[in-house]
């Protein structure tokens, strides 16, 4: 097993006030408790392949946002807005322009996104070479994994479930608040115009 820094990526859209956003959030691993991950695993619903924030609860939500807070780990979460749905694509290289020299300059070596296909992998691949090549990106290795096989690819999912939810009504829910003002503590936020 090698000791590098690794950062694991997912994404969200959401629509609210009439405007898409598009939502990509890295997790920085910086020694998350192998005990507490298992526990992630633990809330799985019964024949759910991963933890996905909208097949969830309430309840579970908040079990969920409780151990996400307590990982050692750095989050970055880049929003862009407004999108047409439809150019997904573009607002997801806007939002890759910005997250991974972030990445980068904080001393990430690995970078794991969740997969979502063949060509659209290697879009994503395509992205960071060319950032390496502008000298905007160091060494940084960009992989992808299903969301089933890599538990820690949830915890980005979780956090993006309530940081949308907080965009979109304006707050937290009542149930969660306390767990997630834990939480956004962590959250790094860069908002940017596409």
């Amino acid at each position: 097993m090698d000791n590098k820094t690794v950062a694991y990526v997912d994404e969200s859209m959401r629509t609210f006030d009439g405007e898409t956003t598009y939502y990509l959030c890295a997790v920085v691993d910086r020694g998350m408790d192998e005990v507490a991950v298992q526990r992630l695993c633990s809330l799985l619903p019964r024949g759910a392949k991963k933890l996905h924030w909208r097949q969830m609860g309430v309840s579970l939500q908040g079990d969920s946002l409780k151990l996400v807070g307590s990982l050692a780990m750095d989050v970055i979460v880049v929003s862009g807005r407004p999108i047409n749905p439809r150019k997904q694509e573009r607002a997801r290289r806007k939002c890759l322009e910005v997250l991974l020299p972030l990445l980068g300059s904080a001393g990430v070596e690995r970078v794991v996104m969740e997969s979502r296909g063949d060509a659209l992998d290697k879009r994503d691949r395509e992205m960071a070479v060319s950032l390496i090549r502008k000298g905007w990106l160091g060494d940084v290795t960009l992989a992808h994994m299903r969301g089933g096989d890599e538990p820690r690819l949830w915890v980005p999912d979780q956090v993006l479930g309530a940081q949308g939810h907080v965009d979109a009504k304006g707050g937290a829910r009542e149930d969660w608040a306390h767990e997630w003002r834990r939480l956004e503590k962590k959250v790094e936020r860069r908002r940017i115009a596409l």
